[in-house]
């Protein structure tokens, strides 16, 4: 039985459990050979338990522990929706900042005064937004061991992409003036990027791409919905600060217990990497807090736990008791982070972002166009 428990533990968690369905399914018998196909009612019982098991009851669970953290950090219980919907809005427009003010030049100097109209319009800014992606696609079309003649081709468009974006910056300085201009920081931003694309030109070296690829940063102000996540990252960082002190103490915590229990596991035995080639090694050990973090980092995206598990709890070729052998420790140990890490933190994080997705999208662009 308490082996069953933890094979459907296992299972509720959709780690290989596809594995555990066709073993089922080809099952004549206790120690009979398999036959294919033999029991298709066991891979409905897998089915059935993977449905209720695993999408249900884990998330059922995390739902409601989400449910609890979002009530008790709510700074808004109490009040009905519309005065929510009101606090809402009065700290949106008492900490907003508003946009620098671009005054049109005066009508004697008429070429920047048209100049000056030309660059406030959608056109300006859809063809610039335009020729970004272009110079993404272009950016895609580069592989390795490439031909000398077309690696000259696409440092030629490269370049050309470089002058076009230092015109436009040169042409909105002349036409908002150098002062309004270094207002705005999404103008600082693209004055930079051109300043290093300039300054990188004669080189070809990965950092140089690495700067290019920046520029679909720029983007940014000129895509509403990547305005939106944007706007939902920033919000989301002092909760998200919260949530990421949490799971690193829990790293800590049952890092410095894992150090405890499985630091002395001969995990390098040549007989158990053998049989055993996935789990515990050079790099996934708890030899270490190091060591202990990197994998606990691992385990907390469900990746592979059962192997790394099931390591920690035999006894390898060569142990002794209470030494370097392994425990049965190691199953209630992974369980129980399981829970509070890949369930409840991950789920808090993704939660805080939501949330705060929401809230960029309906409250900041559609509850406050009244205010505006």
């Amino acid at each position: 039985m308490p082996s069953a428990m933890v094979s459907l533990t296992i299972l509720a968690w959709g780690e290989g459990w596809e594995k555990f369905l066709w073993i089922a399914v080809d099952s004549e018998g206790p120690a009979l050979p398999p036959i294919k196909n033999h029991n298709p009612a066991g891979g409905i019982f897998f089915v059935l338990f993977y449905f209720f098991g695993g999408f249900l009851a884990l998330n059922l669970f995390a739902a409601t522990l989400i449910d609890e953290f979002l009530h008790a950090t709510d700074d808004l219980k109490g009040l009905t929706p519309e005065q929510k919907v009101f606090v809402q809005n009065m700290r949106i427009v008492l900490t907003a900042k508003l946009p620098p003010a671009y005054t049109p030049p005066p009508h004697k100097q008429w070429i920047r005064r048209k100049i000056f109209m030309f660059v406030n319009t959608n056109i300006f800014d859809n063809v610039i937004s335009g020729l970004i992606i272009l110079n993404m696609l272009i950016m895609t079309m580069e592989y390795y061991n490439m031909p000398k003649e077309y690696a000259s081709v696409l440092n030629t468009l490269n370049t050309f992409f470089v002058i076009v974006f230092a015109a436009e910056a040169v042409i909105k300085i002349f036409a908002f003036g150098p002062r309004v201009y270094a207002q705005s920081l999404s103008n600082k931003f693209d004055f930079l990027l051109v300043i290093i694309s300039i300054v990188a030109i004669p080189w070809d070296t990965p950092g140089t791409t690495l700067l290019r690829i920046l520029r679909v940063f720029r983007l940014i102000n000129r895509i509403r919905g990547l305005r939106i996540c944007f706007t939902t990252i920033l919000l989301s960082l002092p909760n998200l600060m919260n949530v990421l002190q949490m799971m690193m103490l829990t790293f800590f915590i049952f890092g410095v217990i894992g150090v405890q229990l499985f630091g002395r596991i001969n995990y390098t035995d040549p007989y158990w990497v053998a049989l055993r080639p996935y789990g515990l090694n050079a790099n996934i050990n708890f030899t270490s807090l190091f060591h202990a973090v990197i994998l606990l980092f691992t385990v907390s995206t469900t990746e592979g736990w059962p192997e790394i598990m099931e390591m920690c709890t035999l006894a390898l070729p060569g142990c002794e008791e209470d030494d370097s052998c392994g425990t049965m420790a190691a199953v209630p140990f992974f369980f129980l982070y399981l829970v509070l890490v890949a369930c409840v933190v991950l789920n808090a994080i993704i939660t805080t972002v939501v949330e705060n997705f929401e809230n960029a999208r309906d409250v900041r662009y559609e509850l406050l166009g009244d205010l505006r």
